[in-house]
């Protein structure tokens, strides 16, 4: 009969002991740290001015020198106006030179105003100048010339003369009452018309520096 006694006994401790376990949990829960804030990150958004670019100006193009032997104000080909005994040179360069029997040089004619004591040696329509054995100019008057001569701006005589006036640089021609003609000088370079004083309706003459003429 003790035995049935001690029932309530343990039930009574079960129950105690579920109880301890409740309050165990609820103080655990109450203990739970809360989680931290979340920081908040601004982020601040600086505009750079894009950087100004100049425009550049535009560069000129300088017109292109021909290939050959090139006719200038201060030479021919490699030739420099002024070079003392320049024939034998000219020769190696442009070849023999016409001979009309005589000899390949002809006496000038100092009365329009040379230099003094000229003499004249032609390569077809390339006409050369000396002054004692200097020198001293050329003119062109046609394009029967030897292998590889054009002049600087590359404009030979018969072309018409508006493409001397379309020359980078070139200044308006200059009509001349005594040889009723138009006269252009580029970079030290006569150019010569035909007669006529309208650009459109002549043609290139002749092209020189230092020529002898009278008029």
């Amino acid at each position: 009969m003790a035995a049935r006694r001690a029932a309530p006994i343990a039930r009574s401790s079960l129950v105690a002991l579920l109880a301890v376990a409740a309050m165990v949990l609820t103080g655990a829960a109450s203990c739970t740290p809360e989680p931290a804030p979340t920081p908040t990150v601004t982020v601040t958004v600086v505009a750079t001015a894009e950087p100004t670019v100049e425009p550049t100006a535009e560069e000129t193009a300088a017109p292109e020198v021909p290939a050959g032997i090139i006719l200038t104000a201060t030479a021919i080909g490699d030739v420099a106006i002024g070079t003392p005994g320049a024939l034998p040179a000219l020769l190696k360069l442009l070849g023999p030179a016409d001979d009309d029997g005589s000899g390949i040089e002809r006496p000038g004619n100092d009365d329009c105003g040379g230099p003094g004591n000229l003499t004249y040696v032609w390569w077809g329509q390339l006409h050369v100048i000396f002054t004692s054995g200097a020198l001293f100019g050329w003119d062109l008057r046609g394009t029967d010339v030897p292998t590889g001569v054009i002049t600087q701006h590359g404009v030979m005589p018969g072309a018409p003369y508006t493409d001397v006036v379309a020359i980078p640089g070139a200044p308006a021609p200059q009509f001349q009452d005594n040889f009723q003609n138009l006269l252009t000088y580029i970079d030290d370079i006569g150019y010569w018309s035909t007669e006529g004083s309208d650009p459109a309706a002549t043609t290139l003459n002749m092209v020189a520096v230092s020529p002898i003429t009278c008029g």
